[in-house]
């Protein structure tokens, strides 16, 4: 069986250009070189080729903040509900994404973090044997980890995280989310302005976890202590937080202007306003930047009746 793939004729995105009539030459599961398609294919006679002539060939998308698609979500904790995810996932263009459990009573989200971890270490096994020498096909997009959105969040700031999920900082209950994760939480969300809640961050910072704001309304001198004890991100920007005002720049102001913090934007135009949106980008540059779906188990499926965190929800 041959190891070396060669995707041929697309037009190539980079970081810095979009290259017509190029070739991306992958050996195991490696790319090995990009260049122009007829220099790759004379040089690599025997590749297995993918003719990319009229499409875009550009690096899988990772999602970093998703709840389901497909019918399943990340809370109903099974290995099925993960594969749709990932089968749903990798249709769109995502190769790796991180579920994202929901603020919920802590038995749930332990039951939600453990799983989501048995289906990261899994891919992550499955990634190791997958290409020893010879390509061989995976079904879906990889889980990298797990998203912990909550429960330290603001109730007057809950969005669609339930209530009777949130709670109060409290350290002996990051060490249980964080035991069920088996090392495998990337990303924790975190309402900073909470007694307490400063403590988090600087136990999630220690421990390699990225801490979030988001779900808060603290100040904009509030996320600045935050930054100083180890925040570094910011959970779906403009949603679910203070927002931008000339007197008190809030959560939204700071997520801005801080470079130690990248922004998550949902950029579905609903959610955020295109202009917004276009202003975070400006303001974050490129590699500040992080587009998520933040998508619930409707995705992808026909309007109708849904559930998100034991809410009744309408797709219209």
């Amino acid at each position: 069986m041959n190891s070396t793939l060669l995707i041929a004729g697309g037009a190539v995105v980079s970081a810095s250009a979009v290259a017509a009539d190029t070739a991306v030459l992958i050996r195991g599961s490696k790319v090995a070189e990009v260049g122009p398609t007829r220099d790759l294919m004379t040089r690599n006679p025997d590749s297995t080729i993918i003719d990319a002539r009229g499409a875009i060939v550009a690096p899988g998308f990772i999602d970093v903040h998703i709840h389901g698609s497909a019918g399943s979500d990340t809370m109903d904790a099974t290995p099925l509900a993960f594969a749709r995810m990932a089968e749903f996932a990798s249709a769109h263009g995502v190769t790796g994404f991180l579920p994202t459990v929901m603020s919920s009573p802590i038995h749930k989200m332990l039951a939600a973090t453990r799983a989501a971890a048995q289906a990261a270490q899994a891919a992550r096994a499955g990634a190791r044997d997958a290409c020893s020498g010879h390509c061989q096909p995976r079904r879906g997009a990889q889980v990298l980890g797990v998203n912990v959105e909550g429960p330290f969040l603001s109730p007057a700031f809950k969005g669609a995280q339930p209530e009777e999920g949130i709670i109060s900082p409290d350290p002996a209950v990051l060490d249980q989310i964080l035991e069920a994760g088996g090392g495998h939480v990337r990303i924790m969300t975190v309402a900073p302005e909470l007694p307490g809640a400063i403590s988090i961050v600087k136990q999630l910072a220690s421990r390699g976890v990225v801490a979030s704001v988001g779900h808060s309304g603290a100040s904009c001198d509030e996320i600045g202590k935050a930054v100083e004890a180890g925040l570094r991100h910011v959970t779906h920007t403009y949603n679910g937080m203070r927002g931008l005002h000339h007197r008190e720049p809030g959560v939204v102001g700071a997520a801005l202007v801080r470079p130690e913090l990248t922004c998550e934007i949902i950029a579905d135009g609903v959610h955020v306003h295109p202009i917004a949106v276009q202003l975070a980008a400006v303001a974050k540059g490129p590699n500040g930047t992080v587009l998520i779906t933040d998508s619930m188990r409707a995705a992808g499926l026909p309007n109708g009746d849904y559930e998100l965190g034991g809410q009744h929800v309408i797709v219209t």
